[in-house]
């Protein structure tokens, strides 16, 4: 047992007490803890006090009217948004549809969604896309990124060509009988798909010549090139951005196969017009001249052709060459020497070149 100070009179008595025998302070049932000191129930007893003390407010009627007021009004507020709001949502919801290419869904309610905005005309989209036509630009343009990421670290040249081109025949050729909307686009698909098969077709050439291969896997490069950038342009084709410089280095390679088949095309026109004469001489001996002139718009830095004669019929009777020209101009003439070896010159009704030149960087 100890002594304490009752905190009402000060007198010092037992810890144990119920309350003070001299002022009647309770000691321990005013807060209910047995051992709390008196410095402790002072504070305590002064917080109560506060409180006691401290009015309390009551909400009027005329408050309560505002406040239900006010909520009722956001209430609406918020309904009246929803209402308002919600065929814009219903549209930006649609078109996240269609750029994930969740085509049929985005269709769905582009549809619901009647004139609001382009939905017409997102509707058109969807349905395009839901096509023949639009599923193989896509699949295309799938095929092709799929392509450029292909990894290339361990892997031999002849591997590379071969993943490369595998990867998007397995995604293309499926569109090689399908029936499609557009023709041209159709006719595009299938020349896109053989060119495929001729270049995996070239890589059996790989090993065992390897000259012949190269020649070829170029050309199928060459017009594989040309028909994607020819794609690209006609059916307004897009990429994600991070291939940009890959697609780029296609169409610009596009450019310059383009260039050498109008230069392949331009040669083949002049030399059409080529003409082959003969002379025989007392002693029967014939000598072959070759009158050409240059129609294209191209320098070439050596001419000549190989020549096939042709009978009546259009079979080759004889064949034969003709002399070079070196740094041969635009609209300039030339005779060259030829050879054709053929007993009878006289049945040569006609003839056709192969053109052997270089000029710039194309030759051939």
């Amino acid at each position: 047992m100890a002594l304490i100070k009752c905190p009402e009179c000060g007198k010092e008595i037992s810890d144990k007490a119920g309350q003070c025998p001299y002022c009647g302070y309770p000691i321990n049932q005013i807060t209910g803890a047995e051992n709390e000191t008196p410095e402790q129930y002072e504070v305590g007893k002064r917080q109560n006090d506060i409180v006691e003390q401290k009015p309390q407010k009551k909400i009027s009627k005329k408050n309560i009217i505002i406040i239900g007021a006010i909520i009722g009004i956001i209430i609406i507020g918020v309904i009246v948004y929803l209402i308002v709001t919600a065929d814009s949502r219903k549209y930006n919801n649609a078109q996240e549809l269609y750029a994930s290419e969740e085509y049929e869904d985005a269709l769905t309610e582009f549809k619901e969604l009647g004139t609001y905005e382009d939905s017409a005309e997102m509707v058109e989209k969807c349905e395009y896309a839901l096509s023949t036509d639009g599923q193989f630009l896509n699949t295309l343009r799938k095929s092709l990124m799929a392509r450029w990421d292909l990894p290339e670290d361990g892997k031999t040249e002849e591997e590379i060509y071969e993943d490369n081109t595998a990867i998007e025949l397995e995604m293309l050729s499926g569109f090689y009988d399908a029936k499609f909307n557009d023709d041209t686009l159709g006719e595009y698909a299938r020349q896109y798909i053989d060119l495929l098969n001729e270049a995996m077709d070239s890589l059996k050439n790989y090993t065992v010549d390897y000259n012949t291969f190269y020649y070829d896997w170029n050309s199928i490069y060459g017009q594989r090139t040309m028909l994607i950038k020819k794609i690209v342009e006609e059916y307004n084709l897009t990429f994600d951005e991070q291939y940009q410089e890959t697609l780029d280095g296609i169409l610009k390679d596009a450019s310059g196969a383009e260039e050498q088949e109008k230069m392949k095309q331009d040669i083949q026109n002049m030399i059409s017009n080529f003409v082959l004469t003969h002379t025989t001489d007392e002693w029967d001996y014939t000598t072959y001249k070759l009158s050409m002139e240059n129609t294209t718009e191209y320098t070439f830095d050596y001419f000549y052709v190989d020549i096939n004669a042709l009978d009546e019929e259009g079979n080759i009777i004889a064949t034969g060459n003709a002399s070079q020209v070196t740094n041969w101009t635009p609209g300039q003439k030339a005779e060259v020497d030829a050879w054709v070896n053929i007993d009878d010159p006289d049945r040569i009704v006609s003839t056709s070149c192969t053109a052997h030149y270089q000029s710039g960087n194309y030759y051939e």
